[in-house]
């Protein structure tokens, strides 16, 4: 089961040894050396495709979201996972404990714009939060907000608010749900002239589920990981026996899968 760890003001930028040519493909790696996939000319490339000629030996950089340099890390070739075939991963050393890496000939700014914390009582978000799970069943709920940022996605100049909440009544390595229990990642945009709340990924227990666990959802990266200029968000997942990472592309009113990976039973 991969550890996600909460987000922090890093994004890792990785820089490969080897000479990288014009049309390579440069490959996004998640905290623990699991390969997400990549961006080749500006679209998106699934990890099994390109995995293989990826060489061990590589060195990566940690960059903040200012752009100051930082520590270096190495990481081995990606191998395929024991029992995820489809799942590559390359250990880090030492082991970065959060955020994302990209490929070093990335030439544009992966953070145009800079995310920034927003109080967890905020109570526009602890209302927007109980009214959510209030709707999915769950009649009295406890609000638990993980994680807000505010940041303008897509250089329109207005903020966009990335929020996960997450509220379970059980430790981590339950493998049942509790009745009341809950995890959702959402971005709340202006559409059209009206405030949407758009969930990513989301799971609702208003009655317990034995042999169910909760999955929990949060944000593990903001940042321009294919040069466009707009922001996507990185979502990390876990539950009882697995794990694993997602890219969104946020598209009007719209969340778009484009990169994941993941390994679990």
């Amino acid at each position: 089961m991969r550890k996600i760890a909460p987000i922090l003001t890093v994004l890792l930028l990785a820089t490969l040894i080897s000479a990288q040519t014009p049309g390579t493909v440069i490959p996004i790696v998640e905290d623990n050396g699991g390969l997400i996939g990549g961006v080749k000319a500006g679209k998106w490339v699934k990890a099994e495709t390109f995995a293989p000629s990826l060489t061990g030996n590589q060195e990566y950089r940690s960059v903040d979201w200012v752009g100051g340099a930082g520590e270096i890390w190495r990481g081995g070739k990606p191998e395929a996972s024991d029992p995820c075939e489809d799942y590559y991963q390359a250990e880090l050393e030492p082991k970065s404990g959060s955020g994302i890496a990209l490929g070093s000939a990335a030439t544009w700014n992966p953070v145009p714009r800079i995310p920034v914390a927003v109080d967890l009582t905020n109570p526009t978000y602890v209302a927007v939060v109980r009214s959510i799970v209030r709707a999915r069943g769950i009649a009295r709920p406890t609000v638990d907000i993980k994680q807000i940022y505010s940041v303008d996605l897509d250089g329109d100049g207005t903020n966009e608010v990335i929020l996960s909440a997450t509220y379970r009544k059980s430790d981590g390595l339950s493998p049942s749900a509790v009745a009341g229990e809950y995890s959702f990642l959402l971005v709340r945009k202006l559409v059209g002239g009206k405030v949407r709340n758009i969930l990513l990924a989301s799971e609702f227990h208003p009655r317990a589920v034995k042999f169910g666990a909760i999955s929990e959802f949060n944000i593990d990266a903001i940042g321009d990981l294919n040069g466009d200029g707009k922001m996507e968000v990185v979502m990390g997942s876990s539950y009882y026996e697995g794990g694993g990472t997602v890219v969104y592309e946020i598209q009007g009113a719209v969340a778009k899968e484009v990169l994941s990976s993941g390994c679990g039973s």
